[in-house]
């Protein structure tokens, strides 16, 4: 995931460094917090389904595989909480899951969950 710097945030206090680097605009309601914007990511079914099985405590039960706003603000959640290596390692837990005999039904509803809430397949060769 990549942050961009919006623009530098000038703060009145001397006791900040003036060479600090701040991301976004200042929150007007507690000015010591800036805000940090993020730049698209794009995801492969895989790593959506890694997101949401692995990436947090909270996965999705069977009756939220349908609720297509609730997948994705748990994606959202999860993407916070993650780094672009836990997303890789998440997706290869994915694929291990979808091709394995225990959790293959929830990982194969999972995956039309992702394709009807997010319009991605997986690709021929993860279905092999």
């Amino acid at each position: 995931m990549t942050i961009f710097l919006e623009r530098p945030v000038s703060l009145p206090d001397a006791s900040v460094p003036a060479r600090t680097d701040l991301f976004g605009g200042v929150d007007p309601s507690e000015p010591f917090r800036v805000a940090v914007q993020q730049t698209p990511v794009y995801l492969s079914a895989l790593e959506l389904m890694g997101l949401l099985a692995f990436a947090t405590a909270e996965s999705p039960l069977w009756e939220d595989l349908d609720d297509a706003a609730s997948l994705r603000e748990l994606v959202q959640f999860a993407l916070i909480q993650s780094t672009p290596q836990s997303i890789e390692r998440n997706a290869e837990r994915a694929l291990s899951a979808y091709r394995s005999g225990k959790d293959s039904p929830y990982m194969h509803a999972l995956a039309g969950a992702v394709n009807r809430a997010f319009g991605v397949f997986l690709d021929a060769e993860v279905t092999r």
